[in-house]
């Protein structure tokens, strides 16, 4: 599974799962000259939460969509891409450790 997260502070046009799709994604992975069903087939993995990472409840809503998709399993393996500023890396680590740690 594939979850895509941004700020809707910053991001205002980003409402869910196809506004990420079509205005973030999709057109870039088309400029890489995928398939239409490997598009399909990464577009069928896909999922959107909104987060705000100086929010406790905003971060754990990703932890509790996190733990959905691992069908409530304790324990999983998480991999988290940061296409963040230097000055928001620190902060983001920090709240994924304290509230969307595995």
């Amino acid at each position: 599974s594939i979850i895509g997260v941004d700020n809707p502070n910053f991001h205002s046009d980003i409402k869910g799962v196809d506004d990420f799709w079509e205005l973030r994604l999709r057109p870039y992975l088309e400029k890489e000259k995928a398939t239409k069903q490997d598009l399909q087939e990464f577009r069928s993995r896909l999922s959107f939460v909104p987060v705000v990472m100086d929010s406790k409840e905003s971060v754990e809503a990703l932890d509790l969509r996190i733990r959905e998709l691992g069908h409530g399993k304790a324990k999983d393996n998480r991999v988290f891409y940061l296409a963040l500023p230097s000055f928001l890396f620190h902060p983001a680590v920090k709240a994924l450790r304290t509230n969307c740690w595995s």
